[in-house]
């Protein structure tokens, strides 16, 4: 006499090892999920690059500008010591470049950074230059030297130095 599957006990409907399929499926979710972190927290990709930071100068004096120099340099070197470098500026390690392409109003510098980025995109880590020293020539032989902070580079590529009306020649 056979039974109707309506009337065999649950015990009965589950069929020895229909689990398995469940669990193994379980297993292999876990395996390459493991094996996902371990690859993006063991694999790092560091990296070296420069980004372009347009640099606007402001001043009221009259005095025509004759050149511009400058440098970019990391906040270790000098963020906390201006006035040393205006003494002297060895104690900041400034390696003024010329801005060959100032304009009369802008010119371009290359902000130099550095970062670590995990195989998944992760952003682990990040630094550049955050120190601008600006030093303007002026024509009737003055100069000034100016400071501002780098924008962070991934948010704005752009600063304004502002000539301190104390220091503009007349």
């Amino acid at each position: 006499m056979s039974t109707s599957p309506a009337t065999e006990s649950p015990q009965k409907a589950l069929v020895p090892g229909s689990r398995k399929p469940l669990a193994r499926g379980l297993a292999i979710c876990l395996t390459i999920a493991l094996a996902v972190l371990i690859h993006d927290f063991v694999g790092i990709a560091k990296w070296v690059g420069s980004f372009p930071l347009e640099v606007r100068l402001e001043t009221n004096s009259d005095a025509p500008i004759s050149e511009v120099w400058y440098d970019a340099t990391p906040s270790t070197y000098s963020r906390e010591r201006p006035d040393l470098i205006r003494q002297d500026l060895r104690h900041g390690d400034i390696f003024f470049k010329e801005a060959d392409d100032f304009d009369g109003n802008t010119f371009i510098v290359t902000v130099r950074m550095t970062g670590a980025t995990s195989h998944l995109g992760r952003e682990l880590d990040y630094h550049q230059d955050e120190l601008l020293v600006v030093k303007i020539d002026f024509e009737n032989g003055h100069s000034s030297l100016e400071f501002a902070e780098i924008p962070d580079g991934r948010e704005a590529r752009q600063v304004t130095v502002r000539l301190d009306d104390g220091q503009a020649p007349n």
